[in-house]
């Protein structure tokens, strides 16, 4: 098959249609990038697992860029994570369109996930002690530090989920969500806050202004909040079973 062909087949048979069917940031060119590198990796027989280790490897370098107070250094950090996230969407659509399946490739993921998420946030962090007053050093750590630990909770919670969803052999089918529903539950999911609110961060790093820490600390309390109520659905579930 030409490239055109392989690219063509990715976006009917592994790429949802609607704009609320999907994550956000795959309205963004990640989704369009992942299609043009996954048809060079499959022309190339690069199996999903080499390609999740690039998706590491990207974090980890655009997490480093990111925390170094320099404009380039950030730009070329939030390029990095870019290219993170485009090859988390890559190493799916390769292992789908080849059928290269394994046990090891989902948990490889899931680590993956374990490693990147929480430097990036870290780099973050940094990056606001670099506009923040001095005195607000000691609140932004705490928010970050909430953040960082509802984060990996929230993950290790949807983990679990998948699991018992597979060994209950049950589907969850998604019911159509209006644009407002779709927004406040993608506003929970770490890769949209990478994407789509870094470059207002290095935005702000550059003004100096500091208006993307009050977005922070505004997304903060709401992805808090939300990861207590998932936390409870949870709990609920062990207590009732």
């Amino acid at each position: 098959m030409t490239d055109k062909e392989i690219r063509n087949t990715i976006k009917l048979k592994y790429t949802l249609p609607g704009f609320t069917d999907k994550m956000l940031a795959d309205n963004f060119p990640c989704a369009y990038l992942g299609r043009l590198f996954s048809v060079w990796f499959i022309k190339r027989d690069v199996t999903p697992n080499y390609i999740t280790m690039l998706m590491v490897i990207f974090g980890i370098i655009g997490s480093i860029l990111f925390a170094i107070p320099s404009l380039p250094c950030k730009i070329l950090g939030y390029l990095c994570w870019i290219m993170w996230y485009t090859m988390d969407n890559s190493d799916g659509q390769v292992a789908r369109y080849t059928k290269n399946f394994s046990r090891y490739g989902t948990q490889m993921d899931f680590m993956a996930h374990l490693i990147d998420h929480p430097l990036m946030n870290i780099a973050i962090w940094l990056t606001f002690i670099q506009i923040v007053n001095p005195g607000d050093i000691i609140l932004l750590s705490l928010f970050s530090i909430m953040v960082i630990s509802c984060e990996m909770l929230l993950r290790n919670i949807t983990s679990f989920q998948f699991q018992m969803a597979k060994e209950e052999k049950t589907s969850h089918t998604k019911n159509p969500q209006n644009i407002f529903k779709y927004l406040l539950i993608q506003l929970t999911l770490f890769p949209n806050i990478i994407v789509l609110f870094s470059w207002i961060i290095i935005v702000d790093y550059w003004l100096r202004i500091g208006f993307s820490i009050y977005i922070f600390y505004g997304w903060a309390v709401y992805f808090i909040l939300c990861t207590l109520r998932t936390t409870m659905i949870t709990l609920m579930h062990f207590y009732r079973s």
